[in-house]
């Protein structure tokens, strides 16, 4: 894990950066002010700890690159729906929901092959930014916290801060060029479409 410090319009963002899933992640608290305030840098670094251990957990199990992986143990037949994890049974059954629900433009099943990266990776946006990021709300201090991961990305912001995210929208055929900016205090979006994943076909 990597971590930088820069000031932004008035406030100070920590940089918090992970490898993991194939794809680079990034955490960012956006602070009112960070000097001698040694023990919410402290609490702060725990939570991007616990932060990164479970996104690895994440990759570990559900990743179909690794031999080992829960998903690739389904994809050999050495567990079915019948005896697989419960995690792994919402993933599955979740995966199954987004293809009726996008009438199939989202399809885990890749080359006859269950390749669930898509929603495992905002579904762990989603659980990673409720369980360790929200919860440093409670230091009056932190203004608003997002959570990255290969252009998915969640954010929330203090109900009364004047903090704003800039959100850059990727190029789909150029991943440095970038189309558009929007700005979001809280919520969710998806921004890099086929230059961070590559085209379906």
């Amino acid at each position: 894990m990597e971590m930088h410090s820069k000031r932004i319009k008035g406030h100070t963002m920590l940089s918090f950066v992970y490898h993991t899933m194939g794809t680079v992640f990034t955490s960012q608290i956006v602070l009112d002010e960070i000097a001698e305030k040694p023990a919410l840098l402290a609490k702060v670094q725990h939570f991007q700890n616990l932060l990164e251990v479970y996104l690895e957990q994440i990759n570990t199990r559900f990743s179909p690159y690794l031999t080992d992986s829960e998903v690739s143990r389904y994809n050999r037949g050495e567990i079915t729906a019948l005896t697989m994890s419960p995690d792994l049974y919402f993933v599955f059954a979740s995966s199954i929901a987004a293809k009726l629900a996008t009438h199939d433009a989202f399809d885990a099943n890749y080359n006859g092959e269950f390749e669930p990266s898509g929603f495992v990776k905002g579904w762990s946006i989603e659980v990673g930014f409720s369980k360790f990021l929200v919860p440093l709300f409670q230091f009056p201090s932190v203004q608003a916290v997002n959570l990255i991961g290969g252009g998915d990305m969640q954010m929330e912001t203090r109900e009364q801060s004047d903090w704003v995210f800039d959100i850059g929208i990727v190029d789909p055929t150029d991943r440095y060029s970038i189309i558009r900016t929007v700005q979001l205090k809280t919520g969710a979006i998806a921004t890099s479409g086929i230059s961070e994943r590559g085209a379906p076909y």
